[in-house]
């Protein structure tokens, strides 16, 4: 099995958003490759690059999607966004970009990047728990 943690974290070491590297990661797991998605994915980085709504949230949406269209819609995304803002919300006042990373994302290194690794091993506990994970 893949080591989400260790590969989350080379995503962002090599200069990839947060939203980029838990795309990648999904990718990833799912042994496939889509260069597209990615790219496209960026356009969600850092609040949609408005301070709005995490990347990693909008990240972990996105990588849950890849295995599971449906089940993602109805049962995984509401479940991840409900323990993100349990989280993440809570802690920081809100799920935005700005109010988690700082308006000036000076807390960037030491908060967004636990936050990606730890939304990806939740997607990865999420597709456990609904028999999604690739063998």
């Amino acid at each position: 099995m893949l080591d989400v943690k260790m590969t989350v974290d080379g995503y962002l070491l090599k200069g990839c958003c947060c939203t980029e590297a838990i795309v990648r990661t999904g990718l990833e797991l799912l042994g496939q490759e889509n260069e597209q998605m990615a790219n496209a994915s960026v356009g969600l980085c850092l609040g949609m690059h408005a301070g709005l709504t995490c990347g990693a949230l909008a990240g972990g949406a996105l990588f849950l999607s890849l295995f599971s269209r449906s089940l993602a819609a109805t049962t995984m995304i509401p479940a991840l966004a409900e323990w993100f803002d349990s989280t993440y919300g809570m802690q920081y006042g809100s799920v935005n970009c700005e109010d988690i990373a700082g308006e000036r994302q000076c807390h960037k290194p030491e908060r967004c990047k636990p936050l990606c690794i730890a939304v990806c091993e939740k997607c990865v506990e999420l597709l456990s728990e609904n028999e999604l994970l690739p063998e």
